[in-house]
């Protein structure tokens, strides 16, 4: 049973991560995805529009981290890690983001939530 939940668990992330580097980042590159960006201060708006497309790239190859490496304890972490400085990044560089329905927080937390599921999985089937 936890083999399931552990795989529902990576092919949520899988699909999210890769949703999150298509959609706004590749295929739309959705305004507020450049401003954050831009709003570091550190970048250009050009210089931008092609970190949120490097960003959406490595974010669909990140995505299938999960897919092909079902039970590496490294993905995970680096994906609580990637979360955590991601939505921090968000708060400091756009904080009215946060006040939307579907946010950075409540996106960070579940798919932080889903890596902390798929790494008990792991440990409790090698138990």
């Amino acid at each position: 049973m936890n083999s399931r939940i552990g795989k529902i668990a990576n092919v949520s992330l899988a699909i999210s991560w890769f949703y999150q580097g298509l959609m706004p980042k590749i295929i739309f590159k959705h305004p507020q995805e450049i401003a954050m960006v831009t709003n570091s201060g550190v970048f250009s708006e050009e210089q931008a529009v092609t970190i949120v497309m490097v960003a959406g790239i490595l974010e669909c190859i990140f995505a299938s981290a999960f897919l092909l490496f079902p039970h590496s304890k490294i993905v995970h972490w680096l994906n609580i890690s990637a979360l955590t400085v991601l939505c921090a990044g968000a708060l400091f560089t756009e904080i009215s983001l946060f006040i939307f329905p579907f946010n950075p927080a409540t996106l960070s937390i579940t798919m932080i939530a889903l890596s902390l599921i798929s790494l008990e999985c792991n440990t409790t089937e090698q138990n």
